[in-house]
């Protein structure tokens, strides 16, 4: 961090965006712009820089985890607000999740008894 307040990602976001609205700006005046009106076509043309720094922000942070973040907040929140469907919901995913285990049980249960491992023979007798 910074001593003055303001970190090193900041400040390169800063300089980034000043050298490009200042390239806007001169190619601007070499189309034959006034400096005044080639600077408020270069902002224009940018398309904001507050719009720009808050893209920049999105991608520099970990997006997949701030909208998963997000999307549990928003879910919870929903649930709260409607019990009777969040008792409807966490019933149906528990009864799914029950029967999914019930039939994975019984596959290693068959396949276990097909590798004719459910009779464990006395060791030394042959692989």
């Amino acid at each position: 961090m910074s001593c003055f307040g303001e970190s090193a990602s900041k400040r390169t976001c800063k300089e980034e965006l000043r050298a490009h609205l200042e390239m806007l700006v001169e190619e601007n005046i070499r189309r034959g712009m006034a400096p005044e009106e080639a600077r408020y076509a270069a902002l224009r043309a940018f398309g904001g820089v507050d719009q720009v720094k808050e893209d920049y922000r999105e991608q520099r942070g970990l997006p997949l985890m701030d909208t998963l973040t997000q999307d549990l907040r928003s879910g919870l929140s929903q649930l709260r607000r409607n019990p009777t469907f969040a008792a409807v919901a966490i019933l149906t995913l528990a009864l799914g999740h029950r029967r999914k285990h019930g039939h994975l049980q019984r596959g290693v249960r068959r396949a276990l008894e097909t590798a004719a491992l459910s009779k464990p023979r006395p060791i030394g007798e042959g692989v």
